[in-house]
């Protein structure tokens, strides 16, 4: 907590420090790892043959397209239950059959939404006939583990792992995405309520850990801006954050009312805190097989131990807290900084207030780094759009290496 200075008013879990240590084991997190796997055809030289990781032998001798996925899909299956993540694709081993076998194996999969670097399109045949690389998207689910340091450990070495064999793309379609429960219980009323009384009262901070382009991104949309409510507001003229704020602590009573509130406004894809899958699997809405979790959506994606990590920490704190949290006193302390700005209450007092001292100081650091890395990107933009270069681009492209995250 060194440096943010906050008052016991401002600490609303100072009481419950070892009620917290035991609750934390309680709480069960997923993480979706995805990026674009460069793979190479036999018959193509590789054009960076100082990189030992593989693009050779990935597809096998496939030249269609399901018989290149799938062989994808097996290879990296194979890598991680070699290094000691038992993993699985799928039930029948066709591309598009994502059931898993067991549920607490690691799953790997397509998703149709990842792209490759070069631009916004998919790779055409006669697109990786001119380009050395044929890019597979692909999404590994880790099981739902109990959240402790081996289970972390597990999610770092398999970062690690798929890093260090693979040259992959972690480019602006793909994203981080964790979710977080209780297990088969799901998360009470009380705690999803308290979970998003927080989120709305705090967004305009979190939003300073991740890069404009995912504040932008139609799949990861903001709860202030595009949400029901939030557009409902909007077409009220009413003070949006304090009014909000006031319909999730007091005038919210049911998950069905908490779910109107939440939801994605019509014609939005999908939002950065996303609920679907809980509300599905309460008792209010009778949907079998659900996975009870709230998800985040915000990550951009990453195969760095230390962002995946500290974002896992930074989603199950958030949970444990709305729960352990007394809704008095989280109701005084929201009312006391709803009209902050992030200038005023900083990301840092944020995560300490919120019982993250752990966390604090580093996403401080990382506000500094990603305004800076947003601003040279801005500017790197603008200069494209004032030389007006035909075709200029604005990303690497697939020949260049630093479109690959870097072996550790």
């Amino acid at each position: 907590m060194e440096g943010f200075g906050l008052g016991l008013e401002d600490l609303p879990l100072q009481a419950l420090r070892d009620a917290l240590v035991k609750d934390r084991e309680t709480l069960t997190f997923g993480v979706e790892i995805k990026g674009a796997f460069a793979t190479l055809d036999d018959c193509k030289a590789d054009p960076h043959p100082d990189d030992p990781r593989n693009v050779l032998g990935i597809t096998g001798r496939e030249h269609n397209f399901m018989g290149i996925i799938s062989s994808a899909y097996a290879h990296v299956r194979k890598t991680l239950s070699e290094a000691g993540m038992l993993c699985q694709t799928s039930r029948s081993g066709l591309p598009f059959d994502w059931s898993p076998v067991e549920n607490n194996l690691w799953v790997v999969k397509g998703d149709g939404s990842i792209l490759p670097p070069d631009g916004p399109t998919r790779q055409t045949d006669e697109e990786v006939k001119q380009t050395p690389f044929w890019f597979v998207g692909i999404e590994i689910n880790s099981p739902a583990y109990r959240f402790s340091p081996d289970t972390l450990d597990n999610v770092k070495k398999t970062c690690e792992v798929l890093r260090n064999t693979y040259r992959i793309s972690c480019n602006r379609s793909c994203g981080l995405h964790v979710h977080v429960g209780n297990g088969d219980k799901g998360l009470s009323f009380r705690m999803t309520r308290n979970l998003y009384a927080t989120l709305w009262e705090f967004e305009p901070q979190i939003l300073e850990i991740h890069p404009f382009h995912r504040h932008e991104n139609p799949y990861v949309r903001q709860f202030r801006v595009d949400s029901q409510m939030a557009v409902n507001l909007k077409k009220c003229n009413m003070n949006q954050p304090k009014i909000g704020l006031n319909y999730l602590l007091y005038w919210t009573h049911s998950f069905t009312e908490l779910g109107g509130r939440v939801m994605a406004a019509p014609n939005i894809a999908k939002m950065a805190y996303n609920t679907s899958n809980l509300l599905d699997g309460m008792e209010e809405f009778h949907v079998a097989d659900c996975k009870k979790t709230i998800e985040f959506r915000q990550h951009k994606s990453t195969l760095d131990p230390p962002r995946v990590m500290n974002w896992i920490r930074f989603c199950v704190g958030i949970v444990e807290f709305a729960g352990a949290v007394d809704d008095k006193v989280l109701a005084e302390f929201l009312q006391r900084h709803i009209d902050h700005t992030p200038g005023e209450f900083s990301i840092g007092k944020v995560l300490t207030a919120l019982d993250m001292p752990d966390i604090s100081n580093y996403y401080k650091n990382n506000v500094i780094w990603q305004r800076e890395k947003d601003r040279l990107q801005l500017l790197k933009e603008r200069k494209a759009e004032d030389e007006e270069e035909p075709g200029a681009r604005l990303i690497p492209t697939s020949s260049s290496p630093s479109i690959f995250e870097a072996p550790l």
